[in-house]
């Protein structure tokens, strides 16, 4: 496994929540990514940040957030991700992180798969994936002055 991206190393003071209660994505309705190119489930929002499922379908540029930090966990491999003209395989359960300006376009998809995704207001609070085993831990951290970058 490659080492995690540096926002997910990011050790954090103040967590502002923990989200232990399992969610059925059966439950949730899918809704149009913000550019229409593909679909996600809103799983949890809470101030600055939202964690979501997405449905990768097709190869697709990704949707843009000024100000705001990404990470995205492929649930099984088998694509890449092209983040400023620059290739990332995505391999399961290994979090790549980027900002929400980065160019990013879904290519080499083999066949239809998910990615779990956490999205944060920089300027509000930072966040992380760890994945241990097969699950999946999710940490929101509220920005303050003794941890601001």
């Amino acid at each position: 496994m490659t080492s995690p991206s540096p926002v997910v190393e990011e050790v954090a003071r103040r967590p502002l929540r923990d989200l232990t209660t399992p969610i059925d994505v059966a439950d949730v309705p899918p809704a149009p990514w913000k550019n229409g190119a593909g679909s996600t489930r809103e799983l949890a929002t809470g101030p600055g940040w939202r964690l979501s499922l997405a449905d990768l379908v097709a190869q697709a540029p990704f949707s843009f957030f000024p100000g705001q930090d990404r990470i995205h966990l492929p649930l099984e491999g088998g694509y890449t991700l092209v983040i400023d003209d620059v290739e990332h395989p995505a391999r399961a359960l290994e979090p790549i992180a980027f900002p929400g300006e980065a160019a990013v376009v879904l290519r080499s998809l083999d066949r239809p798969t998910t990615a779990l995704n956490l999205m944060t207001r920089r300027d509000q609070c930072r966040g992380a994936l760890v994945v241990d085993g097969t699950t999946v831990a999710v940490h929101i951290h509220e920005r303050t002055k003794e941890n601001q970058p």
